[in-house]
């Protein structure tokens, strides 16, 4: 692989939500719901900050991508299976669905990590549990 850019998003991950539409002034009008926005400026905000971090401008040619989702929500209530939690044993399979995780990530750093998500020609994406939730990203350049 080449450049690596680390990316790390605090708080609760955020995902990608259904597209909403409505109807102004006899045409239909797309639009994001308020906490897709709001999930999608965050990855945003920190990805800018890890690109201005690294010196680096969008990569060019194809990416590969890493994600993992550190959920605090839904971490199970007992000191045994917060544990396990914490240690992988337990993972989230709960909603979100880990494509609306990348979905959200991927469409959020167009033009700030790569010119367009399409360059991305791998990507691996999971759902963990963590007493400290937080989206984690790497992005980098994907060498034969």
């Amino acid at each position: 692989m080449g450049r690596r850019i680390r990316i790390t998003v605090p708080g609760e991950p955020g995902a990608k939500g259904s597209v909403r539409a409505c109807v102004v002034g006899g045409s239909a009008r797309t639009y994001k719901d308020a906490k897709t926005r709001k999930a999608m400026d965050r990855i945003q905000d920190a990805a800018v900050r890890a690109m201005e971090d690294a010196g680096a401008n969008p990569l060019q040619g194809p990416v590969a991508v890493t994600l993992r989702a550190y959920r605090a929500k839904g971490r199970p209530a007992s000191k045994v299976g917060k544990q396990r939690a914490e240690d992988g044993l337990v993972r989230p399979v709960t909603k979100p669905d880990v494509d609306n995780y990348s979905k959200a990530a991927l469409d959020s750093m167009n033009g700030v990590c790569y010119r367009d998500d399409a360059q991305v020609v791998r990507l691996v994406v999971e759902k963990w549990y963590s007493e400290r939730p937080r989206t984690e990203i790497e992005v980098e350049e994907w060498v034969p």
